[in-house]
């Protein structure tokens, strides 16, 4: 992922990101296995049909989008304890992704936030992201202001749904849907550019989540 010092806003340490553009002129097989190493991505948790359900309406589909990962994780905890935690990441509370991309001085809070305001639709980190969707205790989605560079790769649309679904008695289903498209490169290739953003940001973000919640909340 390329991003200008600018453009981080205080969250992300471009230079400690993987220099795997450097190698960009290899096939897409050789490409695949080097992603593969280099983020070792576990399998994503079993996805069960109520999940399905509950991405698979319109609040979450982002038309165009030709790239589509999903992630899930059961959180100890009512939906009125998580979402707080949803609603501080990327609002001041960070990224809650990947630890090697956060900047050293803006690591992700592991408290909330005092008077955090409510999500609206519409507010926007910098020119990177806007809220498209807010559902309270249910639903935000963000989605990209602008074309992106990510691997040497335009990502021309991104879209990150985080979902929220009672299980039980404080038992709460974490659903993470990252979407989009990619311009200038093959699907394979766009493929595993949505595995890479899935990996530094959904992957990382259930797990942190569940343990700041479980934790703390």
């Amino acid at each position: 992922m390329t991003l200008a010092k600018s453009e981080a806003l205080g969250w992300i340490e471009p230079d400690r990101l993987p220099g795997i553009h450097s190698l960009w002129n290899i096939g897409e097989e050789s490409f695949r296995i080097l992603l593969e190493a280099r983020f070792k991505r576990q399998p994503a948790p079993d996805i069960t049909d109520a999940d399905v359900e509950a991405v698979t309406d319109t609040g979450d589909f982002a038309p165009g989008a030709e790239q589509v990962q999903t992630r899930t994780i059961t959180i100890a905890a009512s939906p009125e304890r998580v979402w707080p935690w949803l609603c501080q990441m990327m609002r001041g509370g960070g990224i809650y992704g990947w630890r090697l991309l956060e900047h050293a001085s803006s690591p992700s809070q592991e408290v909330l936030l005092p008077d955090l305001p409510a999500p609206r639709v519409g507010e926007r980190v910098g020119q990177l992201l806007e809220l498209a969707v807010v559902e309270p205790l249910r639903r935000l989605t963000w989605r990209s202001v602008g074309p992106l560079k990510c691997l040497d790769a335009t990502v021309s649309l991104l879209s990150l749904s985080y979902l929220l679904h009672s299980i039980g008695p404080q038992q709460t289903r974490l659903v993470i849907r990252t979407q989009g498209s990619c311009t200038g490169v093959t699907q394979p290739i766009a493929h595993y550019v949505f595995e890479a953003l899935d990996f530094v940001l959904a992957a990382h973000q259930a797990i942190r989540l569940k343990n700041c919640v479980e934790r703390r909340g």
